[in-house]
């Protein structure tokens, strides 16, 4: 008679061989002694099948759909990007000097976030003070250009303006007050005198559709302000002064060559060239 490795009861057992069974697990199995061949150790078994299982778990990750495997690829890019920034070479600089802080008797969390908040602090620092100090000369650099900037416009209007009373007769004693009152309505914007009250357009009363220009600006104080031009006949350039003016110089629109001529150009004895 054959007897089965492995039974649920011992029904169909003989007597004479029941005590050859052993109950295991909720079974009866055959006591046997060495390696049977066609059989298989119990412990080999379970381990066979537990590389069984991993296969089957690495198998089943593997032939996730592509939709996981995205959403998973996603998530490590979240977290990577969370270190975007950190320097390697300082994090590592830091984190040895964690280690030995704690070798002197630095425990706990708090402590060491002190540690590593002043040792950053510390190496931030000099570098913002240079950022500021740099962003300050910057902007000193940005309002001296806008000054001079500013200086320029006024001085070529201040040349203009002169140049165009001289033309209609102003009297050079007058020029100071002439210059003085066109400043008041006109200003330099984008390499042009423009007329404005504030930030209004002031238009031409002759033509309200045009702007007023500095030539029918100053040719209006001839009736309004007579007493700036040479003569008295209030007529336009003087009638009672046939002096030829002194030829004029012109310069090129240059900072410099402006300098050296502005008392000149005031005058009204040197012209900026535009």
């Amino acid at each position: 008679m054959a007897l089965k490795t492995q039974v649920d009861d011992l029904d169909g057992i003989p007597e004479a061989f029941r005590d050859e069974y052993e109950e295991k697990n909720g079974k009866y199995v055959l006591r046997l002694e060495g390696d049977v061949p066609g059989l298989v150790p119990s412990t080999q078994l379970a381990e066979a099948n537990a590389k069984l299982a991993e296969f089957r778990d690495n198998n089943v990750t593997l032939k996730g759909s592509a939709a996981e495997r995205e959403t998973k690829l996603e998530a490590l890019k979240a977290q990577l990007s969370r270190f975007d920034g950190v320097d390697p070479e300082e994090y590592g600089k830091l984190k040895a000097r964690v280690a030995d802080l704690q070798k002197t008797g630095v425990a706990g969390a708090d402590d060491v976030t002190l540690v590593v908040q002043r040792a950053v602090s510390a190496a931030v620092t000099p570098l913002q003070k240079r950022l500021d100090e740099v962003t300050a000369r910057e902007k000193e650099a940005e309002a001296r250009e806008q000054k001079s900037a500013a200086m320029l416009a006024r001085k070529t209007m201040e040349s203009e303006l002169t140049s165009l009373g001289l033309s209609l007769g102003v009297s050079e004693p007058a020029i100071p007050d002439y210059v003085a009152r066109g400043l008041e309505i006109f200003r330099y914007e984008d390499g042009q005198i423009v007329a404005k009250n504030g930030d209004t357009p002031v238009y031409s009363p002759s033509n309200p559709t045009m702007p007023l220009t500095p030539d029918e600006w100053a040719e209006s104080l001839i009736e309004t302000a007579p007493h700036l031009f040479k003569g008295s006949g209030g007529g336009g350039a003087a009638a009672s002064d046939n002096t030829p003016p002194p030829p004029r110089k012109t310069i090129q629109n240059d900072p410099l060559e402006f300098g050296r001529n502005i008392e000149a150009i005031a005058r009204g004895e040197v012209i900026v060239q535009q």
